[in-house]
């Protein structure tokens, strides 16, 4: 399917100003649903590989704020390994649940984290 080359403009722009700007808002911004979108927009654009790859920077992003436990996620990733499909299955734990979506702002949160990681398949 061919796309006009302004589609593609407009694509790469919004990734990389999500990229760049992102940050600089939930800095300014004390809001958890802010915070969490631009956690897993950041692992998940930074990622090219395997889920083992997404898995340092979910560690990074969750753990040292106290969104998640290392424990929990811990035993997050070794059910992700017990189970069959892709191991991005394990960032489901990440984002609902126990997690630090839920754990940070609730539904909202949730939401937040989990369309912001998995925006980079939709360009």
């Amino acid at each position: 399917m061919h796309l006009p080359r302004a589609w593609s403009i407009a694509a790469a722009i919004l990734f990389f100003g999500l990229l760049i700007g992102l940050p600089l808002v939930a800095a300014a911004l004390p809001l958890q649903p802010v915070r969490l979108f631009d956690s897993f927009y950041r692992s998940g654009a930074l990622v090219f590989g395997g889920g083992h790859v997404v898995l340092p920077l979910l560690q990074a992003e969750v753990v040292p704020p106290g969104w998640v436990s290392n424990d929990v996620f811990l035993a997050g990733y070794g059910a992700a390994q017990a189970v069959p499909g892709p191991l991005f299955t394990f960032s489901a734990l990440s984002r609902h649940g126990d997690g630090a979506g839920a754990e940070m702002a609730g539904p909202a949160g949730s939401s937040a984290s989990s369309r912001s990681s998995c925006r980079r398949s939709s360009y």
